[in-house]
């Protein structure tokens, strides 16, 4: 996964260097966003999970002095590092993406703005009487879901950040 991501990111950047944006570009980026964020919630979850687990196996081996738990710890302990360097990475690339997206947002806007100035002054002049203002309208939608997207992706980072006080709490109080 992380080394689709990247070479979509690369791919991408390309394109914008080059000046190949093409239309509808913009879609594809915000369908392979979405793709990417359920990858990134899954791992979320997973991750939760698996730190939960480990946390929980660590408390019981210090409560119960069970070697039984403490191997179950250093499994589960183990397999959370890696997912985290993983989410990590599905977090970062998925920003990437916003901007990208934001980019090509923008120079297809500017190239639809320019368009719109000259359909207005084509019918001002009165070569042209009617104006399309539906492709105008269904940007707003899309806007929408790409601040829903960014709303997701801020509740994960909190999420992150409240795992992390609660394991550097716990960790300070028992004076680890």
């Amino acid at each position: 996964m992380k080394q689709k991501l990247n070479d979509y990111i690369k791919e991408l950047e390309e394109k914008i260097e080059k000046k190949k944006i093409k239309k509808g570009l913009s879609e594809e980026v915000l369908t392979k966003i979405q793709f990417f964020q359920h990858e990134r919630v899954v791992h979320l979850i997973v991750t939760v999970f698996v730190g939960i687990s480990s946390i929980l196996f660590l408390l019981g081996f210090l409560y119960l002095e069970n070697i039984q738990l403490l191997l179950l710890f250093i499994i589960t302990f183990c397999l959370f590092i890696p997912y985290i360097f993983h989410y990590y990475t599905l977090e970062n690339g998925t920003q990437k993406l916003y901007d990208i997206y934001f980019k090509i947002k923008d120079t297809e806007w500017s190239v639809s703005f320019y368009m719109l100035v000259l359909l207005k002054s084509i019918t001002t002049v009165g070569i042209a009487n009617t104006t399309d203002t539906t492709s105008i309208d269904a940007t707003g939608s899309k806007y929408i879901s790409i601040i829903i997207s960014i709303s997701i992706s801020v509740v994960s980072r909190i999420i992150t950040i409240i795992i992390r006080g609660i394991i550097c709490t716990f960790w300070t109080s028992k004076g680890i």
